[in-house]
């Protein structure tokens, strides 16, 4: 009798839990930024600071808000090609992609595939989201800082994260026969701007 009403418990808690599940799930819906999103790298050099704009690139990304305390996001995927980084010369743009190892590694990545929960206050969120970040090839696992606004089924996520180049094996690029050199940290400065794509029942 004790064992029957064992496994009708378990049984009953595996059945709350499925369900528990589904439902949850269904409340994912998917983004992807829209063409106001904004992604800019800034820097140093010898000579004056400097800064190139990520013309085109592409994120998605699923998020729940099931009440007005906290958003969750996963799954977030970022892509761009290093041919699409622009600068104040065409110079400037080959010496970029030169110690980018454009031809060889012609795509940037980021991916984040567990669950990132941020608090919700008043509209506007801040913490950190994890993931791997892919630059020249070399794969480094990060923490970004973000702050982020909900306002009319649209998510803004925006902040600025600081890369040292050494880090992914690039060594930064020299003008003027070495004369003018870069520095080694850059940082990145992004806006994005998402829009709805649909629900997901089976995120």
């Amino acid at each position: 009798m004790n064992n029957m009403k064992s496994i009708k418990w378990v049984t009953s808690l595996a059945i709350l839990l499925i369900i528990s599940f589904q439902v949850r799930g269904q409340s994912f819906t998917k983004y992807n930024t829209n063409e106001s999103s904004k992604i800019f790298i800034s820097g140093t050099s010898t000579l004056h600071n400097w800064k190139e704009e990520l013309k085109k690139f592409t994120v998605t990304v699923l998020a729940e808000q099931n009440n007005t305390d906290d958003i969750v996001f996963k799954n977030i995927r970022f892509t761009a090609l290093v041919g699409e980084l622009k600068g104040e010369s065409s110079l400037m743009d080959d010496k970029t992609f030169k110690a980018m190892k454009k031809d060889k590694y012609p795509i940037i990545s980021f991916s984040s595939e567990g669950e990132t929960k941020l608090p919700v206050v008043e509209n506007k969120f801040a913490g950190k989201v994890g993931g791997i970040l892919t630059i020249a090839g070399v794969k480094k696992q990060v923490i970004v800082e973000v702050k982020g606004v909900i306002e009319n089924g649209q998510i803004s996520v925006f902040g600025i994260y600081s890369v040292s180049m050494s880090d992914y094996g690039i060594t930064a690029p020299t003008f003027l026969f070495g004369t003018i050199k870069t520095g080694n940290n850059i940082k990145v400065h992004f806006n994005f701007q998402f829009n709805k794509i649909k629900n997901l029942k089976h995120p």
